[in-house]
Order: structure tokens, then C-alpha cells, then sequence
């Protein structure tokens, strides 16, 4: 077993570098800066079995890495390479990074092969506005012919005062990979939040969205339809932004997915994909827009939302190759005022091709569902297959409830324009079709 320890306490510009090449090293990484000019900066290399960063087995207890800059320029810096299974970064106590008066934070962490953990990593940064800012980067890989079994405890980001933006990029490749949380906060409402989280499976976002994922994304915002780009940042009408969250997780093969954020406090409450070749776009502009998403268990669905204003869709989609869009404008829901979007899916190749008799002469488009005003509800429950559906409602305080089960090849539209429309629904049995015009 080896012990370094990397101590620092200086006004100037301060640099740490340790590497070893064996089993059982522990690395602790302390350094203390004040003054007007420099930084910290670290580099800790680790090959072998069982290593350690941040913490010292010492019989009082373990030690955290800790990095602080409390001048008016420079940064923190920590980087650490750890090849080999077993080891560890901030496993007991937390490891921290803490800059003053807009000085930035950086870090990265890459572990590549089995059982290896990030503890607890956190980032925080004060300032001016404008100034600072906090970056980390968690990479955690299974080696050749390995399983994986890597684990993120908690990564946590916090700008104070104006400081400019928070970033923190997740890769985890292999099997039975786990995070347990991921925190971003701002007091100001300025910064910019952002969170791109890859993990388990193979190929996930190697293909580009298309049809109603792609067309979800906007048109100043979806460079070549990169997948797994999960954006946080300032409204496109330059208002202030801040406080976005979001959760994704991703269990299967071949999926593809991008969720783009603007404005404060809109939120993916719960994006959740367990198959494959699954398509998956999401964008948010505005305030206090909720999407909970949840695509268990299917292949080759495709499905996009889009919420200017503060609207609110809770979907779930059981099943395969089902195509849906859904588009918000306004004030549709909250998550809590029962407003809204509630859509719940059980069967395969629904939404796609075209319409026919009744449902046709409505005049949408398969698959869609659109609500562009105040306090409207739309609430399906679909037990079927191979079924066309699609919803409108221009205006205010409009209420659809439409229930299709115990057969398939059913069609229903639904479009109401104006206020205070009412329209229930119920299908039952096989090749219904429906047109309600309100």
C-alpha cells in the first residue's frame, strides 16, 4: 500500500501531480489558495487494483479531496485516471471544489474497468454575474471483455451570485452501471444548467432522431440531431433561466434521444426507456414545463413533445413501434391543477398512416396531439393496436376524455376550438371510427 498526499496552501498559482503504478494507492488532494492571481490545479494517475482518491484509511477517519480559491482570478482544477477495477474516488467523505469571486471550477474523473465508484463530488462557485462557473466530467468504462458494474454515488453543482452556468457530462458504458443522483442549482436564475448522461446498453445514441422525435427538437437547436444531448440553457426570447432539472435513464440498445431546455425551472421529471431502437425528442421554452416520460419495455417507438409557456404531459407508452407527438402552448397544466396532457399507451403500431372514414373528415394528422391556450385537458387511456388517434384544442378550459380498449384497428380525432368544449369517448372492440368537431 502507498500513501501520497498532495498538501497546498499558497497566494500563487498552485500545481500537484502524483501517479502510481500499482495496487492499494491512496491519493489525497488538499490545496488552499488566496490572493489576487493563480489557481490549483491536480493530476492524480492510478493503475492497478483497489485504488483510492480523496480519502486516507487513517484510524480517525477518511479524508476528501479539497481544492478552495478565494482570489479574483485563476481556477480549480482536479483531473484523475484510475485504470483498473475496484477503485475509488470520494468514497466516505465528500470531495469539493470551491471557488470565490468568479473564479471556475473544473474536474474530470475517468475509470475504466470494473467496480469503480465516484463517491460524493460536489461544486461550488461564487461570484459576479457573468463570471466563474462549474464543469465536470464523470467518465466510467468497462475494460475489454469486463462486465462493468461502475457506480456515480452523488455529483452536485452550485453557482451563487450570477455565476455564469453549470455542466456535467455522465459516460458510463458496460453492464449494471448505477447513479444514484445528480444535482444542479442556481440562486440567481441566470446560469445555465446542463446535463448529458449516457448510460448502459449498446449503441445508444449513435443514429439521429427522426419523424416525430426529430420534428420535436427546434430548428435553431437540433444540429444534426445528436443523440444522449441533454440542454440546459438560456430561453431563445433571453429571458432569465435556471433551475432545470433532469432525470434520464436508459436500459436497452440502439436508442435515440435529446432533450433541450429553456427558460427556469422546466423539468424531464422522469424520462425512462427499457427496450430498443426507441426515438425520443424533448424541448422545453419557457416556465415550469413538466414532461414525465416512460417507454417501458417496447422497441421502435418514436415519440416528441414540445412545451412553450408552462404546460404539463405525463405519457407512458407499453408496447412497440407506436408513433405520437404532442405540442403545448400557453398555460396547460402544471403537474398539480389537473391541466394538461395524460396519455397512457398499451399495444403496438399505434399512430401510424393515415386515417380514414369519420376520423379523417376531422382533419388531423395521426399520431398528434395539440393544445395551444389556457386550462385545457386531454386524457386518453389506449389498450389496442394498430389504432390512429389525434387531438386539437385552440382555446381555453377544454376537456377530452377518450377511452379505446378490447380491440384493435380503431381511429378516433378529437378537435375543439374555442372555450369550455366537452368531449367524451369510449371505443370498444375493434375498427371504431370516431370524428368529434367542437
Amino acid at each position: 500500500m502507498k500513501t501520497t498526499r498532495l498538501l497546498a496552501t499558497t497566494t500563487a498559482l498552485s500545481l500537484c501531480f502524483a501517479s502510481a503504478w500499482a495496487d492499494d494507492n491512496f491519493a489525497l488532494v488538499e490545496q488552499v489558495q488566496s490572493g489576487t492571481a493563480g489557481g490549483n490545479n491536480a493530476l492524480v494517475e492510478q493503475d492497478g487494483a483497489g485504488n483510492f482518491v480523496g480519502n486516507e484509511p487513517r484510524p480517525q477517519g477518511p479524508r476528501a479531496f479539497r481544492q478552495v480559491t478565494d482570489q479574483t482570478s485563476g481556477e480549480n482544477s482536479l483531473t484523475v485516471l484510475q485504470m483498473g477495477d475496484g477503485n475509488a474516488v470520494a468514497s466516505s467523505l465528500g470531495g469539493r471544489q470551491l471557488g470565490s469571486n468568479g473564479t471556475a471550477n473544473t474536474a474530470t474523473f475517468t475509470q475504466i474497468g470494473d467496480d469503480n465508484l465516484v463517491g460524493s463530488v460536489g461544486q461550488r462557485a461564487e461570484g459576479g454575474s457573468g463570471a466563474g462557473g462549474n464543469v465536470m466530467t464523470i467518465v466510467q468504462g468497462a475494460s475489454d471483455g469486463s462486465t462493468g458494474m461502475n457506480e456515480i454515488g452523488i455529483a452536485s453543482q452550485f453557482t451563487a451570485g450570477g455565476v455564469s452556468s453549470n455542466a456535467l457530462n455522465v459516460t458510463m458504458t458496460g453492464n449494471n452501471n448505477r447513479i444514484n443522483r445528480i444535482e444542479q442549482a442556481t440562486d440567481s436564475g441566470l446560469g445555465d444548467n446542463t446535463i448529458s448522461v449516457n448510460i448502459t446498453g449498446s449503441d445508444n445514441g449513435r443514429s439521429n432522431l427522426t419523424g416525430f422525435a426529430l420534428s420535436a427538437i427546434p430548428a435553431n437547436n437540433n444540429a444534426s440531431k445528436v443523440n444522449n444531448v441533454l440542454k440546459q440553457g438560456a430561453a431563445f426570447d433571453g429571458a432569465a433561466d435556471g433551475g432545470n432539472n433532469i432525470n434520464l435513464t436508459v436500459n436497452g440498445d440502439r436508442n435515440a434521444f435529446s432533450v433541450v431546455q429553456f427558460g427556469v425551472g422546466n423539468d424531464v421529471g422522469n424520462l425512462t426507456v427499457t427496450g430498443s431502437d426507441n426515438d425520443l425528442g424533448i424541448s422545453q421554452s419557457g416556465t415550469s414545463n413538466l414532461v414525465t416520460l416512460a417507454v417501458v419495455g417496447g422497441n421502435f417507438n418514436n415519440v416528441g413533445i414540445s412545451q412553450v409557456g408552462t404546460n404539463f404531459a405525463d405519457v407512458s407508452i407499453v408496447g412497440s413501434s407506436n408513433e405520437l407527438s404532442i405540442s403545448q402552448s400557453g398555460t396547460n397544466g402544471d403537474g398539480s391543477d389537473g391541466f394538461g396532457v395524460s396519455f397512457d399507451l398499451t399495444g403496438d403500431g399505434n399512430g401510424v398512416g393515415l386515417f380514414s372514414g369519420a376520423a379523417d373528415a376531422v382533419g388531423l394528422t395521426n399520431g398528434t396531439i395539440t393544445q395551444d391556450g389556457a386550462g385545457n385537458l386531454f386524457n386518453a387511456v389506449m389498450d389496442t393496436s394498430m389504432s390512429n388517434f389525434a387531438g386539437s384544442q385552440i382555446g381555453s378550459d377544454n376537456f377530452a376524455t377518450v377511452s379505446v380498449s378490447g380491440g384493435n384497428m380503431n381511429q378516433f380525432a378529437v378537435a375543439q376550438t374555442g372555450n369550455s368544449n366537452i368531449a367524451n369517448l369510449s371505443q370498444t372492440g375493434g375498427s371504431n371510427s370516431a370524428g368529434i368537431t367542437q
